[in-house]
């Protein structure tokens, strides 16, 4: 067949078969004595998995079980700052991002501001310039989106912050509608921290979502309102729950940390080189 094939005579093709016959022979002899590849994990990154193993079931098993949310002292400071933290007691809190346009030029002069609030024709050029960065926002932005505060404050990035006598930017704050900005002698509120026709129109909106634009004494508001944080107080046992909560990874690490330090410590090598001397 190969002669045949190769238009060779019959002792040539026989040759040939022969030839290639002895390679194939000799590839396969060369595979069969390949010294067998190294293994895929070496034995030290053996070790060194195994060690990590047990470092996370001494976690899991161990350490997490012994360190929980009830484990934190009630006169640890992590617990105490959470306790006094308006994030955990607090009254009735707004969480809102709002685009506002107000006047430029009067950080420092509150008067001036009212003032030149007041100027028909500063309220037309910051409306037109205030409606349509609204618009777009109201477009781009979700209610469910958890990040649409920072979203709002993107979108703004477009805009030219400081222009015709309008000021415009995107605050985000968590709003306590009933404080008091300034009280009397007695203890009573002479003066609400916030305008109340900002309030009156804020409060109504408690699901997530944009109030519409409106103008204030101060200027121009479109708010998103995030959520509203329902009151909690400090003798409420769930509010010591969502403290705890809230500082048990931070409290953890301090006391794994302290955990190796005393490890380290109980397996410190000592280096005796005469006697009564340590290093």
């Amino acid at each position: 067949m190969v002669a045949q094939r190769d238009g060779l005579g019959e002792q040539e093709a026989a040759q040939h078969v022969e030839d290639v016959a002895l390679l194939a022979a000799a590839a396969r002899a060369e595979q069969e004595a390949l010294v067998d590849p190294p293994p895929l994990v070496t034995e030290a990154r053996a070790r060194f998995l195994r060690r990590g193993a047990l470092a996370r079931m001494w976690m899991q098993d161990v350490f997490e079980p012994a360190h929980t949310a009830a484990s934190i002292p009630d006169d640890d400071p992590m617990l105490v700052k959470a306790l006094a933290s308006p994030l955990h007691v607090r009254p009735q809190l707004y969480k809102l991002c709002q685009l506002i346009a107000v006047p430029s030029g009067f950080d420092d002069d509150r008067d001036g501001l009212l003032a030149k609030a007041k100027d028909p024709q500063w309220q037309e050029t910051a409306r037109a310039r205030i409606e349509p960065v609204a618009e777009r926002m109201s477009r781009y932005l979700r209610t469910d989106d958890p990040q649409a505060c920072r979203l709002m404050a993107k979108l703004t990035r477009f805009e030219d912050k400081d222009d015709q006598g309008v000021a415009l930017r995107v605050e985000t704050k968590a709003f306590d509608l009933d404080a008091c900005g300034q009280r009397n002698d007695d203890g009573s509120c002479a003066e609400p921290a916030w305008a109340q026709e900002w309030v009156e129109r804020v409060r109504p909106h408690t699901e997530p979502g944009f109030v519409p634009l409106f103008a204030s004494r101060f200027g121009y508001h479109f708010v998103f309102v995030v959520e509203v944080l329902e009151p909690a107080s400090k003798d409420d046992p769930q509010t010591e729950v969502s403290a705890r909560e809230a500082v048990l990874t931070p409290w953890r690490a301090a006391q794994f940390d302290d955990t190796l330090a005393a490890l380290r410590k109980k397996r410190a090598v000592k280096v005796v080189t005469n006697p009564g001397e340590v290093r």
